[in-house]
């Protein structure tokens, strides 16, 4: 009897078992913007240590570590005007690494001027620029064209340095140093179009084997010069003349390209030949009304100077 009683007890709880666990929990309602609580057990490792924060994203430095700085722009180069006087002005030409020519042209009258010219070399001691070459000469223009040129001395030493962001002037032989104080006058490189229109076009349109071919080119090369003595190539930035010259060569087709690289040869042999020989071809521009100003032209280091690094300029941006 005992026996039947303890298996009917273990029936019933056995039954109570198995109904417990045919029961399933009542799911909770969590906020569906709210994350659920976990509970600690429930965490794994990445969860609980704390991750570095990311650094926060830094500026490309303007120019790379390993990449060169632009040189910075020679503070003497440049066509500079006296402010005591107003009647000179100054050129500080550069031919090199710190060297220059320098030339003071002083008006005295319509026909009749003075003019000093120096070959200077940056000394930095004193940083300035220094000669000991120094010329003066009084200049008049005749009638017919020609000058008469008076040497008042030779061999003059001093200097020109920068004081307050003038340009102040030291000779030994000049009383007029003292006074003058130069003020630099802004060039402005020009641009893709100006350089289109003013240099690369007219000779890409010179005329070769044709009559009358001789008196345009000659033409064009003077208005060459011009171009340069306008924009004072000499000292603008050679960089940005470079990448002006590149955009403007975009524009031509493949056949005008070829043509401006034939006629710039014919350009340059005839600077050459008027530099060498003036009366030799002076015959020439006189014909077609422009011996004076190619005569100048020709004589001004800086125009010469000038045209040298608008050649380099155009053959690394368009011929190169």
């Amino acid at each position: 009897m005992k026996k039947m009683i303890t298996l009917i007890v273990s029936l019933a709880l056995c039954v109570s078992l198995l109904a417990a666990c045919g029961k399933t929990a009542a799911p909770v309602e969590t906020n569906p913007g709210t994350p659920a609580e976990t509970t600690p057990s429930q965490t794994t490792p990445a969860e609980t240590t704390p991750q570095p924060a990311e650094p926060a994203p830094t500026q490309p430095a303007e120019t790379p570590a390993d990449e060169p700085a632009l040189p910075q722009a020679d503070p003497f180069v440049g066509q500079w005007s006296d402010t005591y006087s107003q009647r000179a002005y100054l050129t500080v030409v550069p031919t090199g690494t710190g060297a220059y020519i320098v030339r003071l042209h002083w008006g005295d009258t319509a026909a009749s001027f003075a003019q000093w010219d120096m070959n200077a070399a940056y000394d930095a001691a004193s940083d300035s620029i220094v000669y000991s070459d120094g010329t003066r000469s009084y200049i008049t223009l005749k009638e017919d064209d020609t000058e008469d040129v008076q040497v008042e001395w030779t061999g003059s030493s001093g200097r020109f340095y920068l004081e307050d962001g003038m340009l102040r002037w030291e000779d030994d032989k000049d009383e007029s140093d003292e006074d003058v104080r130069f003020e630099k006058m802004e060039s402005i490189t020009p641009d893709a179009a100006t350089l289109a229109t003013g240099y690369l076009l007219p000779i890409v349109q010179m005329p070769a084997g044709v009559s009358g071919a001789a008196l345009q080119q000659a033409q064009i090369t003077c208005e060459t010069l011009r171009f340069v003595s306008f924009y004072n190539i000499w000292a603008l930035d050679q960089e940005s003349l470079r990448q002006n010259l590149a955009d403007a060569w975009t524009g031509f087709s493949a056949d005008e390209q070829a043509a401006f690289a034939d006629n710039l040869t014919v350009v340059s042999d005839q600077i050459a030949q008027a530099v060498a020989n003036w009366d030799e071809v002076s015959g020439i521009y006189d014909d077609c009304g422009m011996a004076a100003d190619m005569k100048w032209l020709v004589k001004d280091p800086a125009v010469l100077q000038g045209w040298r690094m608008l050649t380099e300029a155009t053959s690394a941006a368009c011929l190169g």
